[in-house]
């Protein structure tokens, strides 16, 4: 679940979208209905992230209150016509693909991560990187870049 989370940050790679509409899903706190949002998205990212959904509802309110949605570092390259409550659709389509990539480059390492000792680690970055490498709005860049962030979270691998 970390995994597919550490993912969806690169929806937008705007920490105070995250820090707000996303963590608050997992704080030990959350109230029951954010809880049960919390798990569809990790479990049902296509429910979680549909159009006029609660999420979408977040989202659209916190860009009404004139926070960015998407970080200056990078960029993103919406479809034409993506502007005003079309971008935050974009935002949250995104994040949603973000998640399903998380849970798709979870599998790849999954049987690595029980195994007690590695000796395929070359071709399990370089089946990753193909991974990655296939999906949209993935480039070079952000493919290096969920590399590293994978080897820094399982570094034995």
């Amino acid at each position: 679940d970390r995994h597919a989370l550490t993912y969806a940050f690169s929806g937008s790679r705007e920490i105070d979208l995250f820090e707000h509409v996303f963590r608050p899903l997992y704080d030990d706190d959350a109230s029951p209905d954010d809880a049960r949002l919390g798990r569809l998205v990790l479990d049902d990212p296509a429910a979680a992230f549909a159009r006029d959904g609660e999420l979408h509802r977040r989202l659209l309110e916190y860009r009404r209150r004139g926070k960015r949605l998407h970080t200056t570092a990078y960029s993103c390259h919406p479809p034409r016509g993506s502007s005003g409550d079309e971008f935050v659709f974009y935002i949250l389509d995104r994040t949603r693909r973000f998640v399903e990539i998380g849970h798709a480059a979870f599998d790849i390492l999954a049987d690595a991560l029980d195994a007690p000792l590695r000796t395929d680690g070359p071709d399990l970055r370089a089946r990753l990187e193909r991974k990655l490498m296939s999906c949209r709005e993935i480039g070079p860049t952000m493919t290096k870049m969920f590399l590293v962030s994978t080897h820094l979270a399982h570094p034995r691998l």
